[in-house]
């Protein structure tokens, strides 16, 4: 998967993260926040699992921002990571920085 795109304040956000392995027990998050000091994330979404294949297998989630959430971010740089917890293995993956724009209204 390659980075996420920037995106306006009050749109949709969404994207879907695929796996080459089955992920039917696993639970994918994704936070962002403005700053390493912000004590708790602007951004806390649990992804929602595909619907298993014809073996009960699942390779992919779908993570969304809703535009009410998009709503209350406060435009500027943000920090994202996406963590997936499977088997009792935790493993952040895709970090990067997203901007959220200003629209003009």
């Amino acid at each position: 998967m390659s980075n996420l795109a920037d995106f306006y304040q009050g749109d949709t956000k969404r994207w879907r993260v695929v796996f080459p392995y089955n992920i039917s027990s696993a639970i994918i998050k994704f936070r962002m926040i403005d700053k390493l000091e912000t004590a708790t994330p602007q951004v806390v979404i649990t992804g929602v699992l595909d619907a298993p294949d014809g073996n009960g297998d699942i390779f992919g989630v779908t993570i969304e921002i809703s535009p009410a959430l998009s709503a209350t971010l406060i435009p500027g740089e943000f920090l994202s990571e996406h963590e997936i917890t499977n088997g009792g293995d935790v493993t952040t993956f895709l970090v990067q920085k997203i901007r959220v724009k200003a629209g003009i209204g």
